[in-house]
């Protein structure tokens, strides 16, 4: 798997799980974070996202990039957006639509949900419109976008105070599940690229690749298949959220640091 291709995988983790807790509330209401990403002592990656809740639906927006030395290497950027019905049965995602450019070359996906559980699924290039054919309607069936699945899930840990579920996922390429376990709680010490310290909950967020994966050792290993998310409220009396992120590849260890937030009209930001 190439380089953007695993960072692109954990910006959509990272969209979904972001402001999760904010979709469990009530009232209506919009959460805007931002992350780095640091790969073997680079600032390799950047994130944007923003959650909007109406009084039964939810929207939310991507924009991620590769910056510095990795970003003259692998010119990426990504810009992602889901819509989604919440109420008492949940969430149930309508629509999601992405678009990405790698090294010049543009590519498409745009994904509707249908009331019979099907997809109808729009992916340019051609290429890989035919590649997604080839998997089975019954694989996609049911399934539901990256951000609603774990929306799903961190809900959960907004209403019992654990990390847990599984939740089955198509990305308009991609078929896996994610499978969230708690870990136990840590505490983050102060440091200049996030604005968290403090005591977090870790979650462990597995990948379990069903379909529409390299079978290529070393395309397997360059995106880790867990990584472990530290939850926690930036500010007294507001959701928790993640604060970092962290995996393992076969380039290093991979960590996230959130480096602004803002919540209620309250801005945060990193000293770097």
């Amino acid at each position: 798997m190439r380089t953007p291709t695993r960072y692109l995988l954990l910006g959509i983790l990272l969209s979904a799980v972001l402001p999760a807790a904010a979709v469990s509330a009530e009232a209506p209401g919009s959460v805007a974070l931002s992350y780095h990403l640091w790969e073997g002592g680079l600032h390799a990656f950047s994130f944007e996202t923003r959650l909007d809740r109406g009084d039964n639906t939810y929207s939310v927006n991507l924009d991620a990039r590769t910056e510095g030395l990795v970003k003259l290497l692998y010119p990426f950027k990504l810009k992602a957006r889901t819509d989604g019905i919440a109420d008492e049965d949940g969430l149930r995602p309508t629509h999601y639509r992405s678009t990405s450019k790698k090294r010049g070359k543009k590519r498409r996906q745009d994904i509707i949900y249908l009331n019979d559980g099907s997809l109808d699924v729009r992916v340019e290039p051609e290429k890989d419109a035919k590649r997604q054919l080839e998997m089975p309607e019954t694989l996609k069936s049911g399934t539901v976008d990256p951000a609603s699945a774990v929306f799903s899930i961190i809900e959960a840990f907004t209403r019992i105070g654990r990390c847990e579920g599984s939740i089955p996922v198509y990305d308009g390429r991609r078929r896996y599940d994610l499978v969230v376990t708690q870990v136990g709680t840590r505490t983050l010490r102060p440091n200049s690229y996030g604005i968290y310290s403090g005591p977090a909950t870790v979650c462990r967020v597995a990948v379990e690749p069903l379909a529409g994966f390299k079978k290529k050792k070393r395309s397997r290993r360059a995106f880790p298949s867990t990584v472990k998310v530290w939850m926690a409220p930036v500010a007294e009396g507001e959701a928790a959220v993640p604060v970092r992120l962290e995996g393992k590849t076969n380039k290093g260890r991979m960590v996230l640091h959130l480096v602004e937030a803002q919540q209620q009209n309250r801005i945060e930001r990193a000293a770097r």
